[in-house]
C-alpha cells in the first residue's frame, strides 16, 4: 500500500516520477520565486503561509487526523527504495517546508548535481531536470517519520507535482500515462521549478497536462496518511 499510494492519488503513473494550495481561492496567496543567476535557476520561496487542508477522508481516525496537525516540519523525502532523507540532501540551501498555525511555507534551492538527469526521449532540449514524485528517485515532500505525505492535490482526478529544469524546455507528448488512457499532451516548462498539473477525464480516458510557475487556481496542499488511506476510495 505504501509504495502504491502517490500513483494511486495521482490516479496515472508518471514515466518518471508542487504544488499548491490554495486558501479557498488559488493563486492570490504568497506565490514568489526569486533569481538565482549563480546557481542557475529560480530559487526561494515557492509558497509561504499557504492554509494546509485536512480531510478526514485521508485519515484513519480523528486522532489520526489530529495527530497530523501536530506535525510541523515536512521537509523530508523518501529516496528509494524506502529510505527517509532530509530535503536538504537533494536541494541547495533553501531546502524547508514548514507547516505552523495550519500553514505551509515551502523554499526550495536548485537541486544537486548528482539528482539531476537529462531525458530526451521525453523532455527536449538536453535540460536537467527533477522530479519529486513517486516513480523519480525521491518522493514529495513527508514527515521524519515517514507517515503523512503533504501533497498538492484539488481532488482525486486533479493533482500536481514538482519539476525542476535547468532551462527551458518542453515535456513530450506520452510523459504522463495510465493503463490504456490516451497519453497526455505535451507542455512547455520554464527554467526553475514548475508545477506540473495532471488531470485525468475517466469517461473520455484522457490525460490533460499543463504547467505553470504561479499556484495553481483550486488547488491545495493536501496533509495525508499514506499508510492507512484506503483503497476504495480511489
Amino acid at each position: 500500500m505504501k509504495n502504491k499510494i502517490l500513483l494511486a492519488i495521482l490516479a496515472i503513473a508518471l514515466v518518471f516520477g508542487m504544488t499548491a494550495c490554495s486558501n479557498g481561492g488559488g493563486g492570490s496567496d504568497n506565490n514568489t520565486t526569486k533569481d538565482d543567476s549563480s546557481s542557475g535557476g529560480l530559487v526561494g520561496t515557492i509558497v509561504s503561509e499557504v492554509t494546509v487542508d485536512y480531510n478526514q477522508a485521508y485519515f484513519s481516525s480523528t486522532a489520526d487526523m489530529n495527530e497530523a496537525k501536530n506535525k510541523t516540519n515536512f521537509g523530508y523525502l523518501t529516496e528509494l527504495p524506502s529510505n527517509i532523507v532530509p530535503l536538504s540532501k537533494v536541494i541547495n540551501e533553501p531546502a524547508s517546508v514548514t507547516v505552523n498555525n495550519g500553514k505551509v511555507t515551502i523554499k526550495l534551492g536548485t537541486p544537486k548535481i548528482e539528482y539531476l538527469r537529462t531525458y530526451d526521449e521525453y523532455i527536449t532540449n538536453s535540460a536537467k531536470f527533477l522530479i519529486l514524485s513517486s516513480m523519480d528517485e525521491v518522493s514529495n515532500f513527508i514527515s521524519s517519520d515517514g507517515k503523512y505525505l503533504l501533497y498538492c492535490m484539488k481532488d482525486l482526478n486533479n493533482c500536481a507535482t514538482l519539476i525542476y529544469t535547468d532551462r527551458d524546455s518542453t515535456i513530450k507528448e506520452g510523459f504522463a500515462s495510465y493503463g490504456d488512457f490516451e497519453g497526455s499532451n505535451s507542455v512547455s516548462i520554464k527554467k526553475g521549478w514548475n508545477y506540473f498539473i495532471v488531470s485525468i477525464n475517466k469517461a473520455a480516458k484522457t490525460i490533460t497536462a499543463t504547467s505553470s510557475t504561479t499556484l495553481p487556481v483550486g488547488f491545495k496542499w493536501t496533509v495525508i496518511n499514506w499508510e492507512t488511506l484506503e483503497e476504495e476510495l480511489l
